[in-house]
């Protein structure tokens, strides 16, 4: 339960009360807390209802807890109605700029409570609200090309200086540079200013209608024919392809038709080389008419003839090898015995025999 429901006449000015509330309020909106906020604003709405007499009794306390109230609501903006959505849109916008609400990051999240076909004329309702708001940023004097007087610097004049330099149209972020780089009325702006119209901008322009190419505009379109945003591919310009919806075309972009049987051609035959000729049918044999064909004679059937050897490949000389001898084949050999060596005067008994 929140501190809310100890407000009351005589705690109204409670600085402790109010710290106490602020710190549950910021709390939901740093963890985005879109439910629980829309709860606590409507117990505060409620509250302030009951105590608006205090409004002209303490003025400063008053303000705080309306403050209060609006970034509660932006934070569950989707939860609201129409008439407090666009009272927000048209006379609270500056109160949330520049702070940790992004009003862009809350109106996606509206974006995906509202039906596809109804958020065109939701977001140009928005548009409107937001041309109409006359909340200042800034303090100086906007000089608007195309306009002999300055305008004060409120919101909606801000809008109009942005469309005189870059065009009615929807921009994306490169654009939107351009424009911090070149417009002097934001670069006379200080830090906080500048961040309070770089998501201004970028909340106007999140409303409007994707652009469509010259092609697009040039060509008349037939009624009834939706237009449909399709992604371009990388390396393609800008974001998305404007298309007609059509029926889909066959083949496919990298699929082959099939022929049709018309179409169809039957392979041709392969004719014989030139330097050879075809070979003639035979004569049939004699005694047999010529459109009959010969029967052949019963006979045993032979095994088939074997098949012809491989041919024979000449062996050719290793020269990557040493060369085997027939010597190395024969393995290892027993050594031989040396031969006696004889010194002196030697008898051969072997020719004793003779002499007698």
């Amino acid at each position: 339960m929140s501190s809310i429901s100890e407000l009351n006449q005589s705690s109204f000015n409670n600085p402790e009360l109010l710290a106490k509330i602020k710190t549950e309020a910021q709390d939901l909106i740093e963890h985005i807390s879109a439910p629980e906020a829309s709860r606590m604003a409507r117990e505060l709405e409620r509250k302030l209802n009951e105590l608006a007499a205090l409004q002209v009794s303490a003025p400063q306390i008053f303000v705080q807890y309306q403050m209060l109230l609006i970034r509660l609501r932006f934070l569950s903006l989707a939860n609201w109605s129409d008439a407090v959505y666009f009272d927000l849109i048209k006379n609270h916008l500056s109160h949330i700029l520049g702070s940790d609400i992004n009003i862009s990051d809350r109106m996606t999240g509206k974006l995906y409570m509202i039906p596809e076909s109804v958020w065109p004329d939701v977001a140009e309702q928005t548009l409107e609200a937001l041309r109409q708001n006359i909340q200042p940023v800034g303090s100086r004097q906007l000089i608007i090309a195309g306009e002999q007087n300055t305008h004060p610097p409120l919101i909606k004049y801000w809008l109009l200086d942005y469309d005189r330099h870059l065009g009615k149209q929807r921009h994306e972020n490169i654009e939107r540079a351009k424009y911090f780089t070149d417009s002097r009325n934001y670069l006379a702006l200080n830090d906080l200013d500048k961040l309070k119209i770089q998501q201004l901008l970028e909340f106007y322009d999140g409303l409007r209608p994707l652009p469509l190419p010259e092609e697009e505009l040039r060509r008349p379109r037939e009624e009834g024919t939706p237009a449909v945003a399709i992604p371009r591919q990388r390396g393609e310009e800008g974001e998305f392809d404007f298309r007609e919806e059509e029926e889909p075309t066959f083949p496919y972009p990298g699929q082959e038709a099939e022929p049709s049987a018309a179409a169809y051609q039957p392979p041709a035959t392969k004719s014989a080389p030139a330097n050879q000729s075809s070979p003639r049918p035979s004569a049939p044999p004699s005694g047999l008419p010529t459109n009959q064909p010969a029967s052949p004679a019963p006979s045993r059937p032979s095994a088939p003839p074997p098949p012809p050897p491989p041919p024979s490949v000449p062996q050719q000389k290793d020269t990557y090898r040493e060369q085997v001898e027939t010597a190395d084949m024969a393995g290892p050999q027993a050594p031989s015995k040396p031969a006696p060596k004889l010194n002196g005067n030697v008898i051969n008994l072997k020719d004793l025999g003779s002499w007698q």
